[in-house]
Order: structure tokens, then C-alpha cells, then sequence
């Protein structure tokens, strides 16, 4: 018992004591990375969260797997060479002006672009008739994959009753399905029977019946539609869709799918590749591309072959005529004049003119053949162009020297130019077209198969363990993301330090998290056990209790500079839990061998009394209007040194009887009688009760919970205090979340968290305190 203490109704106004907080191992400042430790409490906090949406994102990758249709690639590898082909050596150097109809070039993306046209692809599509579509139909969203994963012999046994729909095994071919262009793209259905037979439906409308292995013809409106399905394996009263595509949907569909390339670059050898859902479809369809290219590769040579052939079939009998003409001219001459010899000088100027314009009576040849190839702005024929001007030059130089000679000299010159000129074009001409038309007799092409397409071992997509982890690793990613944002966008109270920095308060205790507390309380709620559990009793190892008595320490030092030893304890809201603090603080208090009385004012929703096993009536309520003697009113607790009053029978007006002169006249009286007097009042932001009980105590302590508060609700909540007359002393810092961190060394600390708990003692969650 403290003796000769007088009670005073208000605090002193002399500066708070600095508190003997308790240890709070592992806290390190801001600058030493509070704001890390604060993330790494986020993410224990929200572990369940963040593990959620991981599995739900593996969930939703698995799915997707399970969903998607494999893509299987088929290649084939063929050879472009750059010889050019049909031709010996022999033939290389006469038929040289023809060279450009024959050479290779070796222009890869050209030959890409042949494969992959519209001709080339319509082709593929007739002989594969790719325009036909028949395919099983299948329940939506999960059938096709279900299908997709049989494995047995026949056919699947049909899932939910619905046998209309294909589950596995069933299979369809249509060799031909003749219908109206008007109806091409539009769907029919077909309806497999028993032993081969089927109907075609079009909407509700049957249009015919047939039989597997033969052709069934029916009736749209007025025009005819044919089917003829070589192979049906499905139950009775399977459906399959059945359609003719437009050819251009079709052609692009294959030229999307389809690639190719050059590999290794320069080498004239591409790898032509298709994908697609079937591998034996795509197997097919990449050995007839790689076909219908090697066949046209031929016919486009022996085309420019038959082209160049009757050009110089045409030329041959006009060059004919011409050379018999000279000849005749020449004779002629001699036999009128007499045979006259041809010197030295006048046997180089006939050389050189005979040279020069068989020159160019070939490069005239040479243009006109390339004049069916390119035009005239060809770098090929300009070329040709430019030799023609250098040559006509120099056969205008010749024939100046040949009109200094006399005019015989010069008529004889020019009948033998004539001759000789015509008759060397005319033996060239015939040499080249036996030559092409030898050539042309055993063309084959510039391309040749290496490896034909075989059907692929497995698919190329989709890659599940690409998938599974790219939808996880998105799951974890969002889950951590969240979190952080979280952390980013609540401005709430961790740790002492905004409190102490912000509002220039001390913080007397940072109470960690009682994971007991919570395992009793749940026991008590679920009737597993009678009495309400305190904590610093029932035990007293408990790191919590250890905080609670660094907190009596601290009060200790409080109370020596105070004018009362009465402390009320409360809080901003319902839920920090200050009756938790209360209950315990008053333990530890009576445990040191003080005489300690706990008043639970909180005569709206006060609970203490089950943490004691006592009845709430009577209490102080009844004694402030007199009902009872304050001697009734204390009830014992189990705990030596601590009596406790109850709240009493709930009052209509709780303020007004805090106001009462009684209620104070108890506090003098327990001020008096009792080493420390506990008051446990209501939240001050909900009531008004604890500004009236602030204004009777020596001490207010108020209990804020880690997460739960912005520092504005804190600072309203001690304007409040202070404007009814109450000194807020500092604050308790409750719940805070511990967790052991791995540094340099191994070392143990407390971090804080968001997680919201409110401390209930057995009673509705609403009415926490």
C-alpha cells in the first residue's frame, strides 16, 4: 500500500519521463533499412495471399496446356543449284548469248516466294483436297482436349450422356463434297448411323442419307449437293462438321503455315517447313509443296527453252535467204569482172569487219531473247546496248579505212563481208539450235529433293514447362506486386519511430504478437475450456511477458514523477486491444508484490470479468449510484495482490456517471489503498468516456496496433485527449509481428506487419476493445 499520497484530479504538467522501452532486438534505423525489413514483414504477413495466387496462376497454366492443341512441324531439305543445268562445256561457249535463258542465279527469296504462291498453293490444295473440312464435333471448352488424350482401341465412352459429341477415337475422311459456290464455307453437319451409314444436315433440314464408300447426292433449294466420305469410325448419333472453304481462305491458311529458308546461308540449300494441328496432314502437304515446286521448276525451263527454239527457228530461214544472197551477189560480181586477189591489208580490214558485225548480230540475238525476260532498263540489256554503240564505233573506223581503197577493192570487200558475215551468223545459229534443242531433250531442273518430309516425333508446341512456369511465375509475380503495393499505399503506424518523430511521444512498449494468446482465446471461444486465459499467469516465460514487464518498469519511472498513481489505459478504436494490456499489465504489476486494482470503466462492452471468472454485477456502475459499497464492488482474482472491479449492471448514461463525484471519490480511494490503480476505459474516437477519465488519472497511456492506424488517427486521437483536460503520457505499440532474419551472422528480430487481429476475449468481435 502507498501511504500519505493525496489524490489530485489532474496530471502534472512537468515533462514525461523518457521511457525504458522495451528491447527491440534486430530494429534497425531508417537509413540502416527499416523500409526492407518492413517488405520482407509484408511478405510473411501475406504469405497465404501470395501462395494463392501462385498456385492459382500454375492452376491457370495448367489449363492452358491441358487446352491448347499441339502444333507438330514437318521439314523437308531440298537443293537449289547454281550450275546451269542440260548443258555439256562443249555447248557453254557457242550458245553463249543464250546463257540468261538458262544460267542460275541462285536468288533464294525468289524461289521462296515461287514455293509459296497462289499457284503453287492451289495446287497442293487440289491434289489434297484441302478445301474439304471434316472434323469430329466436340464439347466445348474441355471435349477436344479430352479426345485429344485417348488412348484406347474404338471409340471413347461418351462423358455426361452426351454421345452426340465426340470423345476420343473417332474419325472421318470425305474425298469429295460438292457444293454451289453460294454454299461454300457453310457448315453441315453429318450424323454418323450403324454399319457405314450417315445423314447430312444442313441446319434442322436433312439433305441426304448415304453410305461410307459411296457417292450421295441431295438437294439444297434448287441446286445439288454431293458427298462422298471414303472412312467413318463413331458411334451411332456422332456428329462431325463438314464444310467447303473458299479457296482463299484456304491458300492463306498454307501460306502462313508455311516456311522456308536458306541454311547454311549461301549454300542453295533450304529447309522448307509446315505446322499444323495433324502430322500426317502437314507430312503430306510439305512433300507436295516441295513436288509441285520441282515440277514447275522444269516446266518453267523447258518453257524458256521452247521460247528461245522458235526464236531462232524464225531466224534460221531469214538468215538463209540472206546469206544465199550474198553469195549470188558475190559470184556474180567475180564472174562480170574476173577473179581478183585480196592482199594482206585489205584481208585485216575484212576480218576485222567480218568480226565486228558478227558481234553484232549476236548481241542483237542476245537482246531480243532477253527482251522476252526483262525490259529495256534491265542492267542485262544495257550492257548489251552499251557493247552495240563501242562496236558500231568501231566498224565505222573500219569502213573509213575500206573507202581509201579503190573502188573495186572496195566493191570486192563488201560483197566478201556480206558472204562471210552472214554465213558465220548463219553456222552459229544452226550450231545453237541443235544445241538447245539437245539441251532441251534431256532438261531436268535446278532442284533437287535431299530429304523428304517425314511425319514429326512430337509436337514443337506447346512446351508445358514454358507455359506452367510463365503463368506461375505471373501469379507470384502478381502476389508480390500487390504486396508491395499494399506497403506503398498504406501510410499506417509499423514501428515506434513515426510516432516518436511525428508526434513527440514516447513509446513505452512494442508489444509482440502471442500466438498463445490466440490458440487459448479460440479454445475459450469454441467452449473447449471455461475461463478466459491471462497470459503473464499462465505463462510467465512468454517473450510477450517480458515486454509487459519492461512496460511496469517504465510505469514505475512514470509514476515517481506523477502526482497519482493512476493510469488509464486506452486506445483510438475498438480492436488494438487495451483490455489485453490492461489485464496483463495489472498481472505483472501484482506479481512484483504491489497491491494493484483493476476497474474495468468500460461500462458499455466491458468483458475483464471473464478473465477472472466473476459475474459483472454488482460493479461499478452499481456502486457510483449507490446500490452497493465499494468493499462489494472489489472482487477477488486468483491473483495475489490484484482486486478487480467489474463493470456492473450496463447503465442508459455511462458518461454521466463517470462524471458523477463518486467515480472520483473511487479513484482518490484507490489511489490511496493501492500501489497502482488500472483503469480500462472505452476508445476515445467511438465515446467520450475516456476524455472524462483522463481528466481524474495521473497517467494516460494510450495502445495503438502495428498496421492498423494512419499517424493522422493517432494525432486526433491525443488533440482529443488533451482538449478534455487528459495528458497522454505515450503509447503502447501492440501486435507487433516477430520474425527471425539471417544476416551477417545469425541473429533474431522483430519486424512488423500489417496483419489485422484484434484481441477478443471470448465475446462479439464488434464489441473488441
Amino acid at each position: 500500500m502507498q501511504d500519505n499520497v493525496s489524490y489530485r484530479p489532474t496530471v502534472a504538467d512537468r515533462a514525461p519521463p523518457e521511457p525504458i522501452s522495451t528491447p527491440f532486438f534486430g530494429q534497425e534505423s531508417e537509413d540502416e533499412g527499416t523500409g526492407i525489413g518492413e517488405y520482407i514483414a509484408a511478405l510473411f504477413q501475406y504469405k497465404w495471399l501470395i501462395l494463392l495466387l501462385t498456385a492459382l496462376g500454375f492452376a491457370v497454366g495448367y489449363a492452358n496446356y491441358f487446352r491448347a492443341v499441339p502444333q507438330y512441324q514437318a521439314s523437308a531439305l531440298i537443293q537449289v543449284e547454281r550450275r546451269s543445268s542440260g548443258f555439256t562445256g562443249d555447248f557453254l561457249g557457242s550458245l553463249a548469248q543464250y546463257q540468261p535463258v538458262f544460267a542460275d542465279f541462285l536468288n533464294i527469296p525468289a524461289e521462296v516466294v515461287l514455293m509459296r504462291s497462289r499457284e503453287s498453293m492451289r495446287s497442293v490444295m487440289h491434289d489434297l483436297n484441302l478445301d474439304i473440312q471434316a472434323q469430329p464435333l466436340y464439347y466445348p471448352h474441355i471435349g477436344e482436349p479430352i479426345a485429344r488424350r485417348f488412348r484406347g482401341s474404338g471409340v471413347a465412352k461418351p462423358w455426361f450422356g452426351r454421345d452426340e459429341y465426340a470423345w476420343g477415337g473417332e474419325r472421318i475422311e470425305v474425298d469429295a463434297l460438292d457444293v454451289p459456290d453460294r454454299l461454300r464455307g457453310v457448315g453441315f453437319v453429318l450424323v454418323a448411323g450403324s454399319d457405314g451409314h450417315f445423314r447430312l444436315f444442313r441446319g434442322a433440314e436433312e439433305i441426304l442419307a448415304g453410305q461410307v464408300g459411296e457417292r450421295a447426292v441431295g438437294q439444297v433449294g434448287d441446286d445439288a449437293v454431293a458427298i462422298f466420305v471414303t472412312r467413318l469410325r463413331a458411334r451411332p448419333g456422332t456428329q462431325f462438321r463438314v464444310a467447303r472453304l473458299p479457296e482463299g481462305s484456304v491458300i492463306g491458311r498454307l501460306q502462313s503455315r508455311f516456311s522456308a529458308r536458306e541454311s547454311p546461308p549461301g549454300t542453295g540449300i533450304m529447309q522448307v517447313q509446315f505446322s499444323g494441328t495433324d502430322p500426317a496432314e502437314i507430312t503430306k502437304i510439305v512433300n507436295a509443296i516441295v513436288g509441285n515446286y520441282q515440277r514447275g521448276n522444269v516446266e518453267r525451263r523447258s518453257a524458256q527453252a521452247d521460247k528461245t527454239l522458235t526464236y531462232l527457228e524464225t531466224q534460221l530461214p531469214q538468215l538463209r535467204e540472206r546469206l544465199e544472197a550474198a553469195k549470188a551477189a558475190y559470184n556474180s560480181y567475180r564472174l562480170e569482172h574476173g577473179s581478183l586477189d585480196i592482199d594482206r591489208e585489205m584481208r585485216n580490214v575484212l576480218d576485222s569487219m567480218v568480226n565486228i558485225e558478227s558481234s553484232l548480230g549476236a548481241i542483237a540475238q542476245e537482246r531480243e531473247q532477253l527482251r522476252q525476260l526483262y525490259t529495256p532498263e534491265h542492267p542485262k540489256i544495257q550492257s548489251l546496248d552499251r557493247s552495240a554503240v563501242r562496236l558500231s564505233a568501231q566498224l565505222q573506223d573500219t569502213e573509213q579505212r575500206m573507202k581509201r581503197l579503190p573502188d573495186t577493192q572496195q566493191r570486192i570487200l563488201g560483197l566478201r563481208r556480206d558472204v562471210e558475215v552472214n554465213n558465220r551468223l548463219y553456222s552459229e545459229l544452226v550450231n545453237s539450235l541443235q544445241g538447245l534443242r539437245i539441251a532441251k531433250a534431256g532438261m531436268v531442273g535446278n532442284v533437287h529433293v535431299i530429304d523428304e518430309a517425314l511425319p514429326p516425333g512430337g509436337p514443337y508446341a506447346p512446351n508445358r514447362n514454358r507455359i506452367i512456369a510463365t503463368y506461375t511465375g505471373g501469379g507470384l509475380l502478381l502476389g508480390l506486386g500487390l504486396v508491395f503495393g499494399l506497403v506503398q499505399l498504406r501510410n499506417k503506424v509499423e514501428s515506434p519511430e513515426p510516432i516518436e518523430q511525428q508526434l513527440r511521444l514516447p513509446v513505452y512498449a512494442s508489444i509482440p504478437h502471442s500466438d498463445q494468446q490466440d490458440k487459448r482465446t479460440k479454445r475459450t471461444k469454441k467452449g473447449k475450456q471455461s475461463q478466459a486465459f491471462v497470459l503473464a499467469t499462465e505463462l510467465p516465460d512468454d517473450p510477450v511477458v517480458e515486454t509487459f514487464r519492461s512496460l511496469r518498469t517504465s510505469l514505475h519511472f512514470m509514476t515517481l514523477e506523477s502526482d497519482s498513481n493512476v493510469v488509464l489505459i486506452t486506445g483510438p478504436r475498438e480492436g488494438v486491444g487495451k483490455s489485453f494490456v490492461a489485464l496483463n499489465l495489472a498481472a505483472v504489476l501484482a506479481q512484483s508484490d504491489k497491491q494493484v486494482l483493476l476497474i474495468d470503466a468500460d461500462l458499455r462492452r466491458g468483458h475483464l470479468n471473464r478473465y477472472f471468472g466473476v459475474d459483472k454485477e454488482p460493479g461499478l456502475a452499481d456502486y457510483i449510484v449507490g446500490q452497493i459499497e465499494l468493499a462489494d464492488a472489489i472482487r477477488p482474482t486468483g491473483i495475489p495482490g490484484l482486486g478487480f472491479i467489474p463493470t456492473g449492471k450496463r447503465p442508459p448514461n455511462p458518461s454521466e456517471l463517470l462524471m458523477a463525484n463518486c467515480f472520483s471519490a473511487l479513484l482518490a480511494h484507490g489511489s490511496n489503498d493501492y500501489d497502482y490503480v488500472i483503469v480500462d476505459a472505452p476508445p476515445v474516437m467511438a465515446v467520450a468516456d475516456a476524455g472524462i477519465i483522463g481528466m481524474l488519472v495521473g497517467a494516460t497511456l494510450l495502445v495503438a496496433r502495428a498496421g492498423q492506424h494512419h499517424i493522422s488517427e493517432l494525432d486526433a486521437t491525443v488533440k482529443q485527449l488533451n482538449q478534455s483536460g487528459a495528458k497522454v503520457r505515450g503509447f503502447v505499440l501492440n501486435d507487433v509481428r516477430t520474425f527471425r532474419g539471417y544476416g551477417y551472422g545469425y541473429r533474431y528480430g522483430y519486424r512488423y506487419s500489417y496483419k489485422k487481429y484484434a484481441y477478443k476475449y471470448g465475446y462479439n468481435p464488434k464489441g473488441a476493445a
